[in-house]
């Protein structure tokens, strides 16, 4: 028998609501191997709570064209079915940062180049993305989703290879340069260059900024000798007080060995 809404733990009274309106549909039928494989795909990803929820409706969304049933993504459609919908997992919500690009730049060219509608994932949200289109277009989509996907793992692990390089090194220290999130254009230069040349010239790795989440912040991780690393630091702050000679900036040690720039308003 199937669970009712007391036995569900990641499906509260809203939740439940909402995945019996979209089940109960009026002249709609979902045979029960079809709910069976969504429910195994579900488990799959690991989602819970509205996402697990919001999921599963879309899915069975796309089940369904005039009240007539089509197979979807779990069930080898046909191949000019319309309504065709993948479910793409990938590591992390880094991943799809990048992968969606700056303002949803790269994900709003992949969409009017495919021609499918891709949900993202919000902040907080499993880092999970549903496509939805014609069979053809949706592959095509996943491939790119997790060829992007691949790419930014494998330079993600190469920093960290890197990273473990430079601290390693007799006296190397690992640390990172908290700065607000409006500085790191001008830190980082137009297309790296102000960073590349500092790495160079003081014998640094700094790793691409990472944005603090819930904050105004971002951090620059940065390795090497310490005295190079001392010496990188303060030409970005040089830097930084150079082009904003208007502002007032302070730096803050924190208790982990980090140092913090602010803004003094």
């Amino acid at each position: 028998m199937p669970p009712n809404q007391s036995s569900n733990p990641v499906m509260g009274s809203h939740n439940f609501m909402k995945m019996s309106k979209t089940i109960s549909k009026p002249s709609t039928y979902v045979p029960i191997d079809r709910l069976y494989e969504i429910a195994r795909k579900m488990a799959e990803l690991e989602l819970s709570g509205d996402r697990l929820v919001d999921t599963c409706v879309s899915l069975l969304d796309t089940t369904f064209d005039n009240n007539r049933m089509y197979e979807s993504s779990l069930v080898s459609p046909p191949t000019n079915d319309k309504n065709y919908c993948e479910v793409v997992s990938v590591p992390t919500s880094t991943h799809v940062a990048q992968i969606v690009g700056k303002q949803g730049s790269k994900i709003k060219l992949l969409r009017a180049k495919s021609k499918t509608y891709i949900q993202t994932p919000v902040s907080g949200e499993e880092p999970v993305f549903i496509i939805t289109g014609r069979r053809e277009d949706v592959l095509k989509v996943k491939h790119e989703i997790l060829s992007a996907s691949e790419h930014f793992t494998a330079i993600s692990e190469e920093r960290q290879r890197k990273l473990k390089q430079n601290s390693d090194i007799p006296g190397g220290i690992t640390l990172n340069l908290i700065t607000p999130v409006f500085l790191i254009g001008l830190i980082v230069g137009r297309s790296g260059n102000t960073i590349r040349k500092l790495q160079e010239t003081t014998k640094t790795y700094i790793e691409t900024p990472k944005m603090i989440e819930n904050s105004s912040f971002a951090a620059f991780n940065i390795s090497g000798p310490k005295e190079n690393v001392d010496n990188v630091i303060k030409q970005i702050i040089d830097h930084v007080k150079s082009k904003n000679p208007e502002r007032r900036f302070t730096t803050v040690s924190l208790p982990n060995g980090d140092l913090r720039l602010n803004l003094i308003d």
